[in-house]
């Protein structure tokens, strides 16, 4: 029995989705980008209800971000199964701000289970990102990437097309000559290459059309891994261009045979708001799709578009729309939580000092590309409401602690405590970062001692902070704000993640000062 499922799968921070079947459980690994440990992992025995099973990359040796910019690091990871173990490969890109050259670092990591501990990354090239791996039935393996070329002044024509060469799995390094196979299609900006091998035939699926609302997933086949290759006779199986979809921003897809040998397709898709803006970020959908005779695949609704509904395999369970996070040392944190650009700490994330809280010392600031002491996690509705409570006496103007609402450096909020040397008051601040440019607000002179409870609530674009010192009483932290700046729409230089809430302390001037966090409490509302 097929059951209606909504669309997205995936709600909030999950793009450039890549799904596998393995075993009877679907996995789907999406980019994490700045955001630490890297690459989610997302699993499902049904296609409808879905849970986080593992970040891969989660130490130093794996991945290294410190100094990544926003944007930057992980980016459309690619996960395989074959020869009894996972495949994942990743790039942590570097640098990629002025458009021109971008520092492309593509690596492989094998682990016998989807949640164990990963093998040291093998380095395997540079030339483009969005690497994936394909195993072939006569046991050959080939690494395909797209091409990036700096040479050209238009940030289209930069992509030069899909590179394909072999990976020697013995030798652990990529062999033989690098080709380029596939040149892509008038959508230009072809990208996020997989290939994968039915009756006979080698299709290569890619996105176009760039990562907004030109978005699209090309199909081409070859009997040859090397091509050449012909194009679907739609050339493109999914877009939401120039549509009035629910999901828009269709394309960066994952073709996957699953349960029943049935086939189904993961895509990234956004929601926008009326002003365009996806303030969600981009999110994974799933669709049913269907071969023909003529030995193509299509979406099974008869069309190029995404459906909002797709039939899985058991009904979609009512989301926990409460999450209250409480903290003991005899647990770990929770895998919802994130940090920025390097891994937890037991030095900077404690709780194991003071039972049931959460201690988090302080480092660099709000803007800084490492040592940020952030914990935070992903936003996943519309209308949200996030809070906690604070006890934090700070001596100084450098020690800050509160509640950070944020989208990246550039773009976002920050409701916390901190002191006036020529007052000796302790006092609530709230700065705001609008594409780079930042509002300070004096909000309320605190008592010289006590917790401080906040809250912000997002209403779609309507955006408020609060604080209490009681916990029951609640006042207005500063202007309202619009929401939907934190979104890839807005932000600039053009951005890709999506909305966090969470938790933080800072000491600029000597990285000592602690805050204590009693809790931390998510709450998302029907739309």
């Amino acid at each position: 029995m097929k059951y209606k499922v909504k669309n997205p799968i995936l709600p909030g921070f999950h793009p450039d989705p890549c799904m596998i079947y393995v075993d009877g459980t679907y996995y789907i690994a999406t980019s994490t980008f700045e955001y630490y440990p890297g690459v989610k992992i997302s699993a499902s025995e049904d296609l409808a209800n879905w849970r986080t099973v593992s970040y891969p990359l989660k130490n130093l040796n794996l991945l290294d971000m410190r100094g990544d910019v926003a944007s930057t690091g992980i980016w459309a990871p690619a996960l395989s199964y074959a020869d009894g173990k996972f495949w994942l490969i990743f790039t942590n890109q570097r640098q990629w701000v002025d458009e021109h050259l971008k520092d492309t670092e593509n690596y492989l990591t094998t682990c016998e289970t989807i949640d164990g501990e990963w093998t040291e990354p093998v380095k395997l090239n540079g030339s483009g990102f969005d690497p994936s791996l394909f195993h072939d039935d006569n046991g050959k393996k080939y690494l395909v990437n797209m091409r990036w070329d700096y040479r050209f002044n238009d940030d289209g024509a930069r992509f030069r097309g899909i590179l394909c060469q072999e990976y020697d799995a013995e030798q652990k390094k990529l062999v033989g000559e690098a080709k380029v196979i596939f040149t892509g299609t008038e959508a230009h900006i072809t990208e996020g290459p997989h290939i994968f091998k039915k009756d006979g035939w080698y299709y290569l699926l890619t996105a176009e059309g760039g990562t907004g609302l030109t978005h699209r997933a090309t199909l081409a086949r070859s009997k040859n891994v090397w091509g050449p290759y012909e194009l679907h006779p739609n050339k493109h199986i999914i877009t939401a261009w120039e549509t009035d979809c629910y999901l828009q921003k269709a394309g960066h897809a994952s073709l996957c045979q699953g349960k029943d040998g049935e086939w189904v397709m993961a895509h990234l898709c956004g929601r926008p708001l009326p002003d365009g803006r996806c303030m969600l970020g981009r999110e994974t959908a799933i669709q049913n799709v269907e071969w023909h005779e003529d030995g193509w695949v299509y979406l099974k609704n008869g069309t190029m578009n995404p459906s909002d509904e797709f039939e899985a395999y058991a009904p979609q369970l009512p989301k926990e729309n409460v999450k209250v996070y409480n903290f003991s040392e005899k647990e770990p944190l929770s895998i919802d939580f994130m940090t920025l650009r390097q891994p937890f700490g037991e030095d900077v994330f404690d709780t194991k000092s003071r039972p049931g809280y959460l201690r988090i010392r302080g480092q660099k600031s709000i803007l800084a590309l490492q040592d940020q002491s952030i914990l935070a996690r992903r936003v996943e509705a519309f209308k949200f409401e996030a809070e906690t409570e604070v006890d934090f006496a700070p001596t100084s103007f450098n020690h800050w602690a509160g509640l950070s609402y944020r989208y990246s450096e550039n773009n976002q909020h920050y409701l916390y405590v901190s002191f006036d040397e020529d007052t000796g008051n302790r006092e609530l601040l709230k700065i705001s970062y609008d594409n780079s440019k930042y509002k300070f607000e004096r909000i309320a002179v605190l008592p010289a001692e006590g917790t401080v409870w906040m809250k912000v609530c997002v209403d779609h674009a309507d955006g408020q902070m609060f604080y209490s010192l009681n916990g029951k009483d609640y006042m207005p932290a500063g202007e309202k704000f619009d929401a939907s700046k934190l979104s890839d729409e807005y932000n600039r230089p053009l951005a890709f993640t999506g909305p966090y809430v969470g938790m933080g302390c800072q000491d600029f001037a000597n990285a000592e000062k602690k805050a204590d966090f009693h809790y931390f409490k998510y709450v998302e509302y029907d739309e």
